[in-house]
């Protein structure tokens, strides 16, 4: 309860802050506390002995150092304003108190009036035309380093308004120099301290780079207030995403083009190059200072008409030398690296260098995407009309980013990489340079395998781009000028005033600030796709999954993530197939053609064991006519041993054409009416609602085709890559016509489904074309092979198939012409067809009960 005594000690406290400037207490760092429990704990900490050190050390008359002691040490009830009136120092005022008071007030004022008088003329004197952009940070710190009077801060417009959070334009009247006002509101309906408490932290941060680097934007002053806080920074004119929406509209891309002739030194080098020294500078020095960014996107990269390029907005930062109580990841999810979506509680404890949100390459995979975003003029994992993805939605897109280094592992030349993949072929289309490719590859990996910025900066896209300030200045403003210049239909022209228009923030980009106590909450699908991740994340740099075994760890993790996978699926709306099972399924194998086919038949015998299928009657079944093919065929349908496992295989290999497949006598065998039907609901009722995947490794026609010019940046093919794979299926048996692929389907009825359904086909070739083989096997059956041992681990059978596809249909194939007898070079281009309804893992390895 407050009385008198509470209100002596108070006078106490309050001289001690007048004289020394601060409050007697604080916690062990020097901090104040705005909570009142901790408050109360550091004001009981603030004892006797304390007391006698702070006023030993103070240069005061012994008269204000009794007064103070009385003050505070006296018992409660003995503070009285008569103990005061008793102490010397208050009998020593010889004068009334009220005229003391106005001396020293007026004495006051007239002092702040002649600094304020001696700052204006100052000030004036220095208005002149900024000096030429400097290469060194510290002369470039010095030209825009001025005297900052806050109450002269004048808001004119507001930029942009969110959440808490408002940008403003405004200017400092003592020079009329316009400056960016940011302010951060601390109302909140939970805890407006935390705001607050977030809002110096940042502070902190920002103090801690000191204004040294030409590629951060320059912080004039802040002010903390108790429901609000401002930061007074330098104003640039627009952001990343506002140039890039201009320049796709103009240019469809971000292009290398001819400059004016006073640069022309410069002619190739792109502002793309520009921005990305810039923020790979900015990141550098973040990060020399053990400070990570944590939300590096477009709208944080600022560009003013002088040509220079800043990195902004330090509200998500992270000081990696003050983590206390640091319980947030930060940032916006759409730029978030796969790591911070797969990490679970456990994975968010332990020492900072472990875990994923304190790591600085974080910065890397987001300034990866912000590039990307930059070429495309759209999130790169979106197709042109998707919507931007809100919060945890992002995960569905990250599963379908290629990562160059797991197929580098796997023996990919990083330009057969980018033919599979389906992320980067936007790209390609582009005609971007391949070393820009390389450097967004390097940028987006799993964090383990995302290099450092130092080690960045040896990428050869970087090594090209132009490290002079001065020149990136240069060009960054003649590409500016040039962009608006030029007019365009749907976008305003590019103008520098940084004024947000509705669409120019990141739509649909949540910035969150998940607490790791709570744990995010997943929708069932977002659980999905983030335990998909999670595995292709465990399992990355295992490249064969024979191999799973030798860390019985990451083993057991495996398990466990692929059981979790399943039943996550079933109640999501991307179910997939149970195949936990011991023996996943029976496989046959039926071969027709002797020459060169026994290689590829033992290949994907041993694959099939290998993924723990069993095949049926313990052989490769030779030679059969058509009536042995079909009676094996339905014996195989019909065995007992179907009812137990989860899926069945079904390979055949011999001559064909359009819909058919021959026996040993040529005899045809039409595909659909006569084997695909074998297995429909009607007529394999133990297969029914399981995955059965066909392989059909034969001709389809009598056509041949020397493959189309790709309009790319590709090496030539040498002869030292070329497959010498030659032709033996010329006898080609006349083409039988079929109607339709499978029987039609009964009505619906939602306690059935399809007879057709869960069918999975993969043919060697498309209709009407030629499928090679040698003795040495065919491409397409080495393809398959390669790729299941390589990725069945990680990946679904689509997602494997998609990857053989490209792998074959890019494979140049030299034939002998029988005509000529000359070397001629072909291709072939595998198809998949299927009915599936679910997806199909299949889980080598993993055995539950």
């Amino acid at each position: 309860m407050y009385n008198i005594g509470s209100n002596v000690w108070s006078l106490g406290i309050t001289l001690i802050e007048i004289i020394s400037g601060e409050l007697p207490y604080k916690d062990s760092k020097g901090r104040i506390t705005g909570n009142i429990i901790l408050l109360q704990k550091q004001i009981g900490e603030f004892g006797t002995k304390n007391l006698e050190d702070l006023l030993r050390q103070m240069s005061i008359s012994d008269s204000i150092k009794v007064f103070i002691w009385n003050c505070l040490v006296t018992p409660i009830k003995e503070r009285t304003y008569e103990m005061i009136a008793e102490t010397e120092l208050y009998t020593s005022v010889k004068e009334p108190y009220n005229e003391v008071v106005k001396k020293y007030a007026k004495q006051y004022k007239s002092e702040k009036e002649a600094l304020e008088k001696h700052l204006e003329q100052d000030l004036l004197k220095s208005k002149v035309e900024p000096k030429a952009p400097d290469t060194d940070p510290k002369r470039v710190l010095e030209q825009e380093t001025f005297s900052f009077n806050i109450a002269k801060a004048k808001e004119v417009s507001k930029i942009s308004i969110r959440n808490t959070t408002e940008i403003l334009e405004g200017i400092h009247e003592l020079d009329d120099r316009p400056i960016a006002i940011k302010k951060r509101f601390f109302k909140s309906r939970e805890n407006p301290q935390k705001k607050k408490d977030r809002f110096i932290y940042e502070i902190q941060v920002i103090k801690k780079l000191k204004n040294e680097s030409p590629f951060i934007t320059y912080l004039y002053k802040y002010d903390i207030k108790d429901t609000k806080g401002s930061l007074y920074m330098e104003l640039m004119d627009m952001n990343l995403k506002e140039l890039y929406l201009v320049m796709h509209e103009k240019e469809k891309k971000f292009s290398k083009q001819l400059l004016g002739k006073e640069i022309q030194s410069y002619k190739f080098t792109s502002l793309l190059e520009c921005i990305t020294v810039s923020v790979v500078n900015a990141l550098s020095y973040c990060h020399e200072k053990n400070i990570v960014h944590c939300d590096v996107k477009p709208t944080n990269v600022l560009i003013n008409q002088h040509g220079k390029i800043k990195l902004t907005d330090f509200d998500s930062a992270i000081d990696r030398d003050n983590l206390d109580n640091y319980d947030r990841i930060g940032g916006t999810m759409a730029y978030w690296a796969p790591d911070l979506f797969v990490m679970d509680k456990e994975r968010s404890q332990g020492t900072p260098e472990s875990q994923p949100q304190f790591n600085p390459k974080r910065d890397i995979w987001s300034l990866g995407i912000t590039l990307a975003e930059a070429l495309l003029g759209r999130l790169p994992y979106l197709e042109k009309d998707d919507k931007a993805p809100k919060g945890y939605e992002v995960l569905k897109y990250l599963n379908k980013i290629n990562y160059a280094k797991e197929f580098e592992n796997c023996g990919f030349r990083f330009e057969k990489f980018l033919e599979y993949s389906h992320f980067y072929k936007k790209f390609v289309l582009l005609n971007y340079d391949i070393s820009i490719l390389r450097f967004l590859s390097t940028c987006l990996q799993f964090m383990k395998h995302i290099p450092s910025v130092i080690e960045l900066q040896q990428e050869e896209f970087y090594q090209d781009c132009l490290k002079i300030s001065n020149e990136i200045y240069t060009i960054t403003k003649e590409r500016l000028k040039s962009l608006q210049e030029i007019p365009c239909s749907s976008q305003p022209a590019l103008s520098f005033k940084n004024v947000d228009v509705p669409g120019s923030s990141s739509i649909g980009q949540i910035e969150t600030s998940i607490i790791l106590e709570e744990g995010p909450k997943y929708t069932l699908d977002e659980e999905y796709q983030r335990l998909k991740l999670s595995i292709h994340e465990l399992l990355f740099e295992i490249k064969d999954f024979r191999h799973l075994n030798r860390n019985q760890e990451i083993f057991k993790e495996y398990t466990k993530l692929a059981h979790k996978l399943y039943e996550t699926g079933k109640y999501a709306n991307i179910p997939i197939y149970p195949h936990l099972s011991k023996t996943k399924g029976l496989a046959i194998i039926i071969n027709e053609d002797p020459i060169g086919s026994d290689k590829d038949a033992k290949n994907l015998e041993d694959l099939f064991k290998a993924m723990a299928f069993e095949i049926y009657e313990g052989r490769i079944i030779p030679d059969l006519e058509k009536d042995e093919i079909l009676k094996k065929l339905k014996a195989f349908v019909n065995d007992e041993r179907q009812k137990k496992y989860d899926s069945c295989i079904v390979v055949i290999i011999g001559h064909g054409n359009y819909g058919i497949i021959c026996d040993k006598y040529s005899k045809a065998i039409d595909i659909e009416h006569e084997i695909l039907n074998l297995f429909n609901g009607q007529n394999a009722p133990n297969l029914v609602g399981k995955p059965k995947f066909f392989i059909f490794q034969a001709c389809r026609g009598g056509n041949s085709e020397d493959g189309v010019v790709v309009p790319n940046y590709q090496q030539e093919v040498s002869r030292q890559e070329l497959s010498s794979f030659v032709n033996y299926q010329s006898e080609i048996v006349p083409k039988k016509s079929s109607n339709s692929l499978l029987k039609q389907s009964p009505t619906h009825n939602s306690q059935r489904v399809s007879i057709n359904s869960d069918f999975f086909i993969l043919y060697s070739t498309v209709p009407t074309m030629v499928s090679y083989r040698n003795e040495q096997g065919s491409v397409f059956i080495n393809a398959i092979s390669e790729v299941f041992y390589q990725f069945a681990h990680k990946i679904d059978l689509e997602d494997m198939v998609t990857i053989i596809k490209g792998k074959v249909g890019s494979q140049p194939i030299t034939v002998i012409n029988e005509h000529t007898k000359q070397e001629e070079i072909k291709f072939q281009q595998p198809q998949f067809v299927t009915t599936n309804s679910k997806k199909y893992f299949m889980f080598p390895g993993v055995h539950i009960e």
